[in-house]
């Protein structure tokens, strides 16, 4: 067996290049000839211990020309059979005081002592000692030396083990390899298996609503201890650290922590403040965790998911002989510099008592480290990590990480060894995917690489994302958060991870709280009155769940009114439609027998008031929104200017009004709606799945799935939507749709400025019985300086007059980077592949163009460029296509990279739509 990649006492643990195919037999001979990086076995022997336990106490010695010896001691842990390599004439102590720190640098100090001092870790009494002999000295013998001249005996003492350099990577990659870990669509020459995934696109979407527009977030800071990171990378650049306590440039330690300009953290193998990248390991893994999208059409987009996280850079390198000194050190840093998680994507043999002390103290200071579990070597089994450890992996209280592949199984080089049972005992904790990950590299490039080195960067960005959207939360309830909310892969199996978990990033950000975050406890947890003595349950207050108590006043999230029920949530009336509102359950609507279900927020008391407060539904769900049949229909009459909804689910909705619908408001007058998933009925004659009628305002990251229906104008997101600011972006809708005009899968009647902007429509509509006039995949009817952009219809559209794949109907509007693969009717002359009637054509790129009838329609070759599948031989605008063709890239290339996932083989899909109905939401 060849000592070099994992194998390395202190190895780095980093991509294995391609996956390799498991090996053999797990027993292993030692071989004869012991191979380590570029040393030269010697067959020398030295005897002497090497401090580590249940290490025999004769070693081989290697030689380099340009660097010290180093000591390989065999190592045998039941089947296992390894090296362990340790740096020859030095030793690793751990003082129990700063006093006797001192007093060993004064013995050492003396003439003729034969040791020094070769590092030092600031702060921890931890000391890398050396011998200055020319003769091979053992760990052991160090220590005795040590001992000796002091007449101090350290805490513990350890050897200097042994890794592999950062930058020690197989570059064999599958050309035809694709990003599949936020979005796996499964098939391809590796047999991915449908989302068996992260599902990072669906977090994402709702990650840039939450941390943009949220009221509060958290930036939590994250240390990448590593080969150094490229920080002026394009996809990096905006998250890397700043240390506002120094002063760039003036060589001075300003804030007193013994480095000196550390302006974006240390390197800890030079001794200075350049980070930037020895490898490309580091930059590699800090893209994975907050890589911004950009770079080139021809690469892929990073989309870490830490969007705001600065990240601290630890760099070292563990080849050299002080590399576990140097972790230790940047461990230290991280401690000292209050970093909220840190990324360990490396490991040593043996367990380092000072090691394990630092991580310690960082636990204590409610930090979560994340470290890898380890690769095998090409042709290697991997290793049960229960019998045969590695660390800080099997250290307490590290989250330890294996790798996943496309087809939710262990990765084939990944260690494994699934926890004891308990959080904070050792072992795998949970998988996440290892395999082929596109990051950034040095230079301002992108790489695939593979390793559980890729998969633990992916679990530290769901870490720093679920804390940036629960800036309160403890770090047990972030870690429960992601252990909890993880998927149970079936291709895992519990011996290799603890109950064959595999991440799920937006269960972990935004699904239901896991284990010991239920807020059931909330609600029906007892108050008592304090002028009566009068007890009852929070979910029986009135108006709201936390009325009355101090520093609870609705003006900001932290004194945000809490809603338990119904009648709570419909008391948002009168003065108090401009505060703040936090749903704190699932409410059932019409579990309240008082009335209240029968209400809009905002419109029980005579004519609509508009909302211009924020209500976070926390993730929860309204279960049966039913009103009756009021004139209106919707749980906000009024959705005002500064109005903000956001973070909740409706389901099973039962909406029915005279006049008009929406399940989130029935008018909203430019206010905005983030992250709001629905699924059930809508019925009125101008009907909207979100929204009757909007006239300003957004739509962002929402979804309707189920019905709507009418007999004016009707919309699977909105009924109509209106006016130069009026915007549904990132928004599906699937379901099924039924009118006698104005019909769109998004939007009814869309027009004067209104956008539909990446967004996604899958539309059925049934039979009509009569007429049904302008139905349209996107919009019934598009006019006016309206707008639909990369935005893709599919399904089934009937009309008897007027019918398109996009639009039914279109008057000096604009079309661009869209299509429909929808089945249209073909029996009149109005049908059209992509719009039904042209009137005054398609014209883009030309913000003065009015709607009327003058200027004159524009010259075909300023119009836009639209793609449609043609069925069934119709006719229509546009450039027709084939099934065959809407799946080649090359018809294409100039559709926006980072919005569409342009696959060969595949149609054109947008990478960051929310799911309509997702699971585990």
């Amino acid at each position: 067996m060849r000592i070099s990649g994992h194998v390395a006492a202190a190895a780095l643990i980093v991509a294995a290049g391609a996956p390799q195919a498991e090996a053999g037999a797990q027993e292993r001979a030692m071989p004869a000839q012991l191979k380590f990086r570029d040393y030269r076995v010697t067959g020398k022997t030295v005897q002497g211990g090497s401090l580590a336990p249940g290490v025999p106490a004769s070693a081989q010695v290697l030689e380099r020309a340009d660097a010290p010896p180093l000591l390989a001691y065999p190592l045998k842990r039941g089947a296992y059979e390894d090296w362990l390599v340790v740096a020859s004439n030095q030793v690793l102590v751990s003082l129990r005081s700063a006093e006797e720190v001192a007093q060993v640098r004064r013995a050492l100090a003396a003439k003729d002592s034969g040791l020094e001092v070769a590092d030092e870790v600031p702060g921890r009494a931890v000391l890398q000692i050396r011998a200055t002999s020319d003769a091979v000295l053992t760990p052991a013998e160090v220590l005795q030396r040590l001992i000796a001249v002091t007449g101090i005996t350290p805490s513990s003492a350890e050897p200097l083990q042994q890794g592999m350099p950062n930058d020690a990577q197989d570059r064999q990659y599958a050309r035809d390899a694709q990003p599949w870990a936020h979005r796996n669509r499964g098939g391809g020459g590796d047999n991915a298996k449908p989302d068996a995934d992260i599902d990072g696109n669906e977090a994402l979407s709702r990650l840039s609503y939450a941390t943009t527009y949220g009221p509060v977030y958290r930036n939590p800071v994250v240390m990448v201890i590593d080969s150094g990171v490229d920080i002026a990378h394009p996809a990096l650049v905006q998250n890397i650290w700043r240390n506002g306590g120094e002063i760039p440039g003036d060589r001075i330690d300003n804030d007193g922590n013994g480095y000196v300009d550390d302006i974006n953290g240390w390197n800890f193998f030079g001794n200075n403040n350049d980070v930037g990248a020895l490898a490309d390991h580091g930059t590699h893994v800090a893209g994975i965790i907050a890589g911004k999208p950009g770079g080139s059409p021809a690469r892929p987009a990073v989309r870490g998911l830490a969007l705001r996280s600065p990240i601290m850079v630890g760099k070292v390198r563990v080849e050299e002989n002080n590399g576990l000194t140097q972790v230790i050190k940047a461990l230290e840093y991280a401690r000292r510099q209050k970093a909220s998680i840190v990324n360990l994507s490396l490991g040593f043999k043996m367990t380092s008592p000072a090691l394990s002390e630092v991580i310690a103290d960082l636990d204590k200071q409610e930090a979560i480290v994340v470290a890898a579990a380890g690769n095998a070597e090409p042709g290697e089994q991997p290793v049960d990590l229960r019998q045969s450890p590695r660390y800080p992996c099997m250290t307490g209280h590290v989250l330890c990480v294996a790798a996943s592949d496309s087809q939710d199984k262990l990765a084939s080089y990944s260690y494994y060894g699934a926890s004891f049972g308990e959080l904070g005992q050792p072992g795998v904790v949970i998988a996440a995917p290892g395999s082929y990950i596109m990051s950034t590299v040095p230079g301002g490039g992108y790489d695939f690489k593979s390793g559980t080195s890729m998969a633990t960067p992916m679990v530290t960005g769901v870490l720093a994302a679920t804390w940036s959207v629960h800036p309160t939360a403890s770090r047990d309830e972030v870690r429960n958060r992601v252990i909890f909310g993880s998927d149970r892969a079936s291709g895992l199996t519990a011996e290799q991870v603890e109950q064959s978990r595999r991440l799920n990033a937006y269960r972990a950000i935004f699904g239901r709280p896991g284990t010991g975050l239920s807020s059931e406890s909330y609600c029906n947890e007892t108050i008592t009155d304090p002028q009566t003595g009068q007890r009852w349950r929070r979910w029986q207050q009135s108006p709201f769940a936390n009325s009355e108590e101090p520093g609870i006043d609705g003006a900001s999230i932290a004194g945000a009114f809490t809603i338990c029920t119904t009648a709570q949530l419909v008391n948002i009336q009168g003065d108090m439609l401009d505060r703040v509102f936090v749903l704190k359950t699932d409410i059932d609507w019409k579990r309240d027998t008082s009335g209240s279900h029968a209400y809009s927020i905002g419109g029980r008391d005579g004519a609509p008031q508009p909302f211009n407060g924020i209500l976070d539904g926390g993730g929860f769900t309204i279960e049966g929104l039913d009103q009756g049949r009021p004139a209106n229909a919707g749980l906000i009459a009024w959705l005002g200017p500064r109005g903000h909804v956001f973070n909740m689910r409706f389901k099973n909705v039962r909406l029915a009004a005279v006049n008009v619908a929406g399940v989130v408001a029935v008018r909203n007058d430019g206010g905005r709606i983030f992250n709001v998933q629905a699924e059930g009925t809508v019925n009125a004659p101008t009907a909207g799945g979100l929204v009757g009628g909007m006239y300003g305002g957004e739509i962002r990251y929402a979804s309707f799935e189920g019905a709507v229906s009418g007999t004016a104008r009707v919309g699977g997101i909105a009924g109509q939507m209106v006016g130069e600011t009026s915007r549904i972006v990132n928004s599906v809708f699937v379901g099924q749709l039924d009118g006698r005009a104005e019909i769109g899968g998004i939007v009814g009647y869309l027009g004067y400025g209104a956008r539909v902007s990446a967004s996604h429509a899958e539309v059925d509509m049934p039979p009509y019985a009569g007429t049904r006039d302008m139905a349209g995949g996107i919009a019934g009817y598009l006019l006016c300086r309206a707008r639909i952009e990369n935005s893709y219809a599919e399904g089934l559209v009937r009309a008897s007059a007027m019918g398109g794949a996009l639009a039914g109907r279109m008057t000096n509007a604009d079309i661009s980077h869209a299509y429909g693969s929808v089945l249209v009717t073909p029996d009149l002359a109005t049908t059209g592949g992509t719009v039904g009637e042209i009137k005054d054509g398609i014209k883009i790129d030309q913000t003065n163009y009015m709607c009327s009838n003058t200027p004159a329609k524009p010259p075909a070759s300023t119009r836009t460029k639209d793609y449609f599948d043609s069925f069934q031989g119709m006719t229509g605008n546009g450039t027709a296509m084939t099934q065959a063709q809407l799946r080649d890239p090359a018809n294409f290339p100039t559709w926006n990279h980072e919005l569409w996932d342009k696959g060969s083989g595949q149609l054109p899909a947008l990478k960051n739509l929310p799911r309509s109905t997702h699971r585990d939401y």
